[in-house]
């Protein structure tokens, strides 16, 4: 067996792929291997730590030539193995195949990278769908994923971890309790471990990445003299000298992926500990080979019985990425953003969806278009590009649907999402792309990184936003200040948001299977009054909460409220309960564009109060929303011409509230706020 290893390494080093029989067998040995150690290693000095690699293959064989060759030299990697270099596949593999081979000189442990989600956006689902035809090998590596170990600690003196500390951890033996084989949580201990960073504050602090959190000086030295510790070190951070000391040499920042994304053009390091845990920095510049190599796929030749499309190089390295001269679909799109169309009009969309079709690979000439708006300091034109774009997804052809989402595109979008510096109202107009993405890709498993986007830019609320009483944090943004002012406020909204939808959902269908009508049930009553008051919260923080970490989660809530109000209506018309929950995407997309309509213009075969009373809230809620499905026709989805559609008519939703309370007979007073 050790042979077959000794095999694989040498074909690996050679950047060779190996099938993907092998790799399965290999993440298996891995996988057994993996699930005796435990979530904190213990390493013997010597040995030498690397931070990231990402993909950057002849780097990583560059850092061994520096380093010295495994298992004469031994290594702990602290993860972020893959996405954003050219070959993830090779370099994760070759590292997998060092620590089967040589368990006790290799020390792998996971990164924020090292995550379905994150991948399925940054380039490792892609290279492995693009390099094997399949996604198999990527689900195999993402099982090896879920058993990586969270930190080390080298002879009970330095703590090495990805990321950073977490508010949750005190101790060392807190990370050990934690059930680390699963997906990284969106939030908790084991999210702060692979996400958090230090910086210049006094205690805990919100982190603008959406996930982990700030800290400081006090809290990394607490933490060392809580734990006996003589040092911190950590990755995750791009150093442009290799490394960086902060908070009196307590924590080392190592990075590890010299001239990162091949145009950065940093340095990169590896720290090396000697037995008495002296520390000795080796700084290295980028391999030769990694320079603009070709990526012709070196699986090709182990199957030749892919197609012949399968043989060409890689469709993201294509020259038109590299134009130097606007291309005919840019300088359409610059005319879009200019100032001579309204927000929101799609007027020549259809023209240049036409253009769009008549091109080979035309993602990329759009990708550097939109982006160069987005990228830029006027608001209007952003909110111009983000309706150009919307507007060309909706209209494109599949093809172009299924292949507008580049890597540089979803840099953009995220960057854009989690600046401090986006306006409210651009950040608004985003989330609300991207949730109607997210509801119309979520069930297409080839456009997971698409659907994941809104998630990953801020649509759902996290613990750790707010920060434990020991150590107050020192914010240095005022958005941060605004989030910490509202917070209790928005959370205590959507903690009653949610609960009470599921009970008037629930007291639904009690009274639709007790044949009980569902107007004369009192649960009903006391519920939907509820709900209907706390939609009202939910739309007013919606205008006024611009951090993306909340506004993504409370334009869900209000999409449940209307869901559940919708069935609330349907059935006092007779129409049989749905069986889905509500805010979830139904059994067909028949059933979704058929829901999308109805919330537009419901049935005039009731004409009930609450039947009044939930279209004009509907109707009013979706000119807001700008609601997306499959293909509806531009006049049914578009807002109404010149409406700002950041602005709701408050108005509409009290004087329909005050109306239920009025026409629905026994309907209850709400408790006082």
């Amino acid at each position: 067996m050790q042979g077959h290893l000794d095999q694989h390494i040498e074909q690996l080093i050679r950047c060779e792929a190996l099938s993907e029989t092998q790799v399965k067998e290999l993440c298996d040995r891995a996988r057994e291997l993996l699930i005796e150690e435990g979530n904190v290693q213990h390493v013997d000095a010597p040995v030498t730590i690397c931070g990231d690699i990402h993909g950057q293959f002849y780097d990583l064989l560059e850092l061994f030539r520096v380093g010295g060759p495994c298992p004469d030299t031994k290594y702990l990697f602290m993860g972020d193995f893959v996405d954003r270099g050219l070959y993830s596949v090779e370099t994760f593999l070759l590292l997998l195949a060092l620590k089967v081979r040589y368990p006790d000189r290799i020390i792998l442990i996971r990164g924020n990278h090292e995550s379905r989600q994150i991948t399925q956006v940054y380039g490792f689902y892609d290279e492995c769908s693009r390099k094997y035809g399949s996604v198999n090998v990527w689900r195999y590596c993402c099982e090896v994923f879920d058993y990586l170990s969270l930190g080390a600690i080298i002879d009970g003196r330095v703590f090495c971890v990805h990321g950073g500390l977490s508010p949750h951890i005190q101790k060392l033996d807190q990370i050990r309790t934690i059930d680390r084989k699963q997906e990284v949580p969106q939030d908790g201990a084991m999210c702060d471990l692979l996400w958090s960073d230090p910086d210049d504050i006094t205690g805990w602090g919100i982190s603008p990445r959406g996930a982990g959190c700030l800290f400081g000086g006090d809290v990394v030295k607490s933490f060392i003299h809580t734990n006996g510790l003589d040092l911190v070190a950590r990755a995750h951070q791009l150093i442009l000298e290799g490394y960086k000391h902060m908070f009196d040499a307590t924590i080392v920042t190592v990075w590890s992926a010299p001239n990162y994304c091949y145009r950065c053009g940093n340095v990169a390091s590896i720290l090396q500990l000697d037995d008495a845990l002296n520390q000795k920095y080796q700084t290295f510049d980028a391999a030769e080979q990694a320079m603009w190599r070709s990526a012709q796929s070196p699986v090709a030749d182990l199957f030749p019985t892919m197609t012949e499309e399968k043989h060409q190089p890689h469709h993201h390295l294509h020259m038109p990425h590299f134009h130097s001269h606007a291309s005919e679909i840019e300088t359409a799109i610059d005319e879009l953003c200019s100032d001579k169309y309204a927000e929101t009009s799609y007027d020549g969309m259809g023209e240049l969806s036409d253009l769009i079709a008549s091109k080979q690979h035309p993602e990329w000439d759009v990708t550097r278009a939109i982006s160069h708006h987005l990228q830029g300091d006027s608001v209007p034109a952003q909110k111009r590009a983000l309706t150009v774009l919307e507007g060309l997804v909706e209209m494109g052809e599949p093809a172009f649907q299924r292949s507008f989402a580049t890597p540089d595109l979803v840099r953009t979008l995220r960057s854009l999402s989690s600046s401090y510096g986006t306006d409210n109202g651009v950040r608004r107009k985003l989330m609300l792309m991207l949730l109607s993405w997210h509801k119309h890709f979520m069930r297409d498993p080839e456009m997971a990184h698409v659907s994941s986007l809104y998630g990953l830019c801020g649509g759902v609320e996290r613990e750790h936003l707010i920060v434990p009483k020991a150590e107050p944090p020192r914010p240095r943004h005022e958005a941060v200040d605004l989030l910490h002012s509202s917070g209790s406020s928005v959370e205590g909204t959507l903690e009653a948001s949610n609960r009470e939808t599921e009970a008037l959902w629930q007291a639904v269908i009690a009274a639709s299977q007790s044949n009980t009508p569902v107007m004369e049930s009192e649960d009903v009553k006391t519920h939907a009054m509820l709900v209907l008051e706390l939609q009202k919260e939910v739309v007013q923080y919606i205008h006024t909460v611009g951090d993306a970490v909340y506004i993504g989660t409370l334009i869900d809530a209000n999409d449940k409220i209307v869901d559940v109000l919708q069935r609330l209506q349907d059935a006092a018309a007779g129409i049989p309960v749905q069986t889905h929950a509500p805010g979830t995407l139904p059994s067909s997309k028949e059933e979704l564009i058929m829901n999308a309509s109805r919330r537009l213009s419901l049935p005039d075969a009731v004409h009930s109060p609450a039947n009044e009373l939930l279209r004009d809230i509907d109707h009013s809620l979706m000119v807001h929303s700008g609601f997306t499905t499959a293909a509806p026709s531009r006049s049914a989805m578009e807002p109404a011409e010149h409406a700002d559609p950041n602005e709701i008519d408050m108005s509409v939703v009290e004087r329909n509230t005050q109306q239920v309370q009025g026409s629905v007979s026994g309907l209850p007073t709400a408790p006082p706020a």
